[in-house]
């Protein structure tokens, strides 16, 4: 399967919470894959108004350089593609995208932490990441064959 890397900035602090809650994972960079890949998977199937109008709703400040790092995502070319168009559908540039995906991810994540005070069950929190990713592959993969998409 041929891969593409796609880079981006996001605020630097996000760095310290992707390596807590993927010590369940089994590599630095796989939570961050299925992070994007959830979202973009997720995306692609709001079209028309309905799309459009989320992507008005979700204008964020660009933090500043400063504040940010750079990180990178090794993708299947796919979904990579899949990945440009959501920005593109949201007005943004891909580096954007992927950088307020993993912010709405760790305000979830951080929410789901603080409810818990703390107790996360990161082996369980990656298996069940991992399902939910999957289930969300295979659901798109029908829709595509259905209507012809091929990869």
């Amino acid at each position: 399967m041929k891969t593409t890397t796609i880079s981006f900035r996001a605020h630097k602090n996000l760095k310290s919470w992707l390596d807590y809650a993927g010590k369940g994972f089994d590599s630095e960079g796989e939570l961050p894959r299925l992070i994007i890949t959830r979202e973009a998977v997720e995306q692609v199937n709001d079209t028309g108004i309905a799309g459009m109008v989320k992507g008005l709703l979700r204008r964020e400040r660009a933090a500043d350089i400063g504040d940010t790092a750079v990180y990178a995502v090794r993708l299947p070319e796919q979904i990579a593609a899949l990945v440009r168009e959501c920005a593109a559908r949201r007005g943004k540039t891909t580096s954007e995208w992927c950088a307020s995906v993993l912010m709405a991810w760790w305000q979830r994540f951080r929410d789901g932490y603080n409810e818990l005070d703390g107790k996360v069950d990161l082996p369980k929190y990656a298996t069940d990441y991992r399902a939910l990713v999957e289930d969300l592959l295979s659901v798109y993969a029908q829709k595509g064959n259905k209507q012809g998409i091929t990869g």
